[in-house]
């Protein structure tokens, strides 16, 4: 269900959300969550969907979502159940490795495939911005995610 409703979001509406240029990652983001949640397997799984999809929705020729996010999903999925309780502070800051993390890759990736591209700037005009805010987007939708059933027990 969440996946029919993040692709979309993620494809149109998510410039609504910008700041200073800068969109959250609303699909890295609910992949890490449900990482987080439910374990790595569905963590991988939900980011190899979302992924596919908004490869596919996007129209770019570079699957780059197709690579990233089962990495973020799966990632996840093992710190959530290495780390048994993500406060606040903590999850901010794993949203937002994840985020660097893939948003490095992301360049590399394209910088590979097309080239040109200044890494000093791209890391701080946009891989770093987007890693911070990503971090903080997901923390805070995840203190407005109800935990049932204890950490990473998933969502019964």
């Amino acid at each position: 269900m969440i996946l029919f409703l993040i692709v979309p979001l993620q494809t149109t509406a998510v410039h609504y959300f910008s700041f200073h240029g800068i969109n959250p990652d609303l699909a890295l983001i609910a992949v890490c969550l449900i990482g987080f949640k439910m374990g790595a397997l569905d963590g991988l799984m939900m980011g190899t969907l979302t992924g596919f999809l908004l490869d596919f929705f996007s129209g770019g020729g570079v699957p780059v979502n197709l690579l990233t996010k089962p990495i973020a999903g799966w990632v996840s999925g093992l710190i959530g159940k290495t780390v048994l309780d993500l406060k606040l502070i903590s999850s901010m800051a794993v949203l937002a490795a994840i985020s660097l993390v893939s948003g490095l890759l992301v360049y590399f990736f394209i910088q590979l495939v097309l080239g040109g591209i200044d890494s000093l700037e791209a890391f701080r005009w946009i891989i770093f911005p987007q890693a911070v805010y990503d971090g903080i987007a997901g923390a805070l939708l995840l203190a407005l995610v109800p935990n049932r059933g204890g950490p990473n027990k998933g969502w019964e």
